[in-house]
Parts: C-alpha cells; sequence; structure tokens
C-alpha cells in the first residue's frame, strides 16, 4: 500500500493502539505461516543479538517464504553475516516445523556453499542446533 501526499492527517489521538491492533493495521491480510514466523524468537544461543538489518532480512525471507514465493534472493554486501542470516532462517523454519508439504514435519535444509570455509563456518553456526 503505497502512501501519497494527503493520505494522513495530523492531530491529537485519544489513545496509543495495542501491538495487536498495530499488527492488524501494518499486515490486514490473513497469513498463518507469517504469524507463526515472527512468534519464533530468533536464536541467541551464542548470545548474539541480530543487527537491525540482520533482523529485516530474515524476516522479509520469512514473509516471501509464507507468501508461497518459489524463488528468493537475498544479496548482502560482504562481512554483513550472511551466515548468520541463513542461521536465523533455518531456525525459524525448524522451530515452525515449516515444509513444503505442509505436514508438520521438521523440514529438510540443503546448504551449498562455494567454499571449504565456509560450509565449516555454517557448520559450526549451526552446531548449536
Amino acid at each position: 500500500m503505497d502512501a501519497k501526499p494527503g493520505d494522513f492527517t495530523e492531530g491529537f489521538v485519544e489513545r496509543f493502539p495495542t501491538p495487536a491492533e498495530l499488527w492488524a493495521m501494518t499486515f490486514p491480510e490473513k497469513n498463518d505461516w507469517r504469524d507463526k514466523f515472527n512468534l519464533e524468537p530468533f536464536n541467541r544461543d551464542g548470545g548474539k543479538s541480530p543487527r537491525y538489518y540482520q533482523e529485516n532480512a530474515v524476516n522479509a525471507v520469512l514473509e516471501a517464504v509464507s507468501k508461497k514465493i518459489d524463488r528468493i534472493l537475498l544479496t548482502l554486501a560482504t562481512g554483513t553475516g550472511k551466515t548468520y542470516i541463513a542461521f536465523q532462517i533455518c531456525w525459524k523454519l525448524m522451530k515452525t516445523r515449516w515444509n513444503n508439504l505442509q505436514n508438520g514435519k521438521l523440514p529438510r535444509i540443503l546448504f551449498l556453499a562455494d567454499r571449504n570455509i565456509l560450509a565449516d563456518q555454517a557448520y559450526n553456526s549451526f552446531w548449536s542446533i
């Protein structure tokens, strides 16, 4: 939904909206998988919290997954934590038991890397789950 000039009016509010009301205003269409993904917290076992852009990337990918988009391309610069983002996406998919058949079984995830060092880094990151 694109906002146009004049779509919003300025004024006082009687009360602030509740989190549920904000959610309904932000996402007017019902999407069960998006709601499940957002209820599952990020994995913080390693003591790391995601940076804002990592959280945005994970949420954007999971939003696309919940809309059944078949192909998703996530492009980030060097050093932005792509392995960490991939781990968080896999974590949320595993915890919500998302799979193509939507039968409640754990998903099978294939993680590809073009260099051994990247595969080792991912393996070490995923080892905690």
